[in-house]
């Protein structure tokens, strides 16, 4: 099998073992893993030129034991443009197609809710037989895995897309949830729910009568009595809170 010689910033050179369809952005992963460096800010280079991380080593030019570079990028302000197609075979999307510029940056998922909003239909919460659906996506020899969670982590960046432009296939299979995504939102919840206590030194805004902002320590400055008329004003026991939930549409 064919492999690749990756030398980092300091000049250790570390070997990536690949196959002729594997894309640069895993040989890059990979390197960035034996190197204990985030692939997500590298990028590589040939003979100093950059490489499309996007392009398989079949394609890439790249010669067996060819020794490659890694050198810093900037994502920032980076876009592509990409085109996705949904499947035919979906009664609601009948093989609609969407376009559109983003960022190199945004997931997947966050992808999925642009196209959403612009051909308005449901992309992230179909159904079928009772069981829900989980977008895949597809594109050139790549395929999403099936995890919610990657959908939601995963940047084009990620997959090797920094530029230049894609076209995606969309297909949908059945879907059970995995642990690590009841896991992940419930870390989300918690963080979310969980509040940190104030200090004596941090501070609240607070109205006064006049409409007038200032700022009041939330201390032991205030009594007993302040503080009950103080709660007494902002709080009208005859008026209860009411928590409106919006639920996820669900087509099929």
């Amino acid at each position: 099998m064919p492999s690749v010689q990756v030398q980092g910033e300091n000049g250790k050179v570390v070997t990536v073992t690949c196959n002729p369809t594997t894309q640069l952005i895993n040989v890059l992963k990979d390197a960035c893993d034996k190197l204990s460096l985030d692939f997500r800010v590298f990028g590589l280079s040939f003979k100093s030129k950059s490489l499309d991380l996007s392009t398989p080593y079949r394609s890439s030019g790249l010669l067996a034991s060819s020794c490659v570079h890694l050198t810093k990028v900037s994502l920032v302000g980076k876009k592509v443009r990409i085109a996705l197609r949904c499947p035919a075979n979906v009664p609601t999307l009948q093989g609609k197609q969407w376009q559109g510029t983003v960022p190199v940056q945004m997931v997947l998922w966050e992808i999925l809710g642009e196209a959403e909003k612009s051909l308005s239909v449901e992309l992230r919460s179909l159904t079928k037989d009772g069981k829900r659906q989980l977008p895949v996506f597809s594109w050139l020899n790549w395929q999403s895995p099936e995890s919610l969670k990657y959908l939601k982590e995963t940047a084009l960046a990620d997959i090797g897309l920094r530029e230049g432009s894609a076209a995606f296939r969309l297909s949908y299979i059945a879907y059970e949830e995995k642990e690590e995504d009841r896991e992940d939102g419930i870390n989300r919840n918690e963080k979310s729910s969980s509040k940190e206590p104030l200090s004596s030194a941090e501070k609240i805004r607070k109205s006064d009568a006049e409409g007038k902002e200032t700022l009041v320590s939330e201390s032991s400055c205030f009594g007993t009595k302040e503080k009950e008329k103080r709660d007494r004003f902002q709080f009208d026991p005859m008026k209860p809170f009411i928590f409106s939930h919006a639920a996820e549409g669900m087509t099929s």
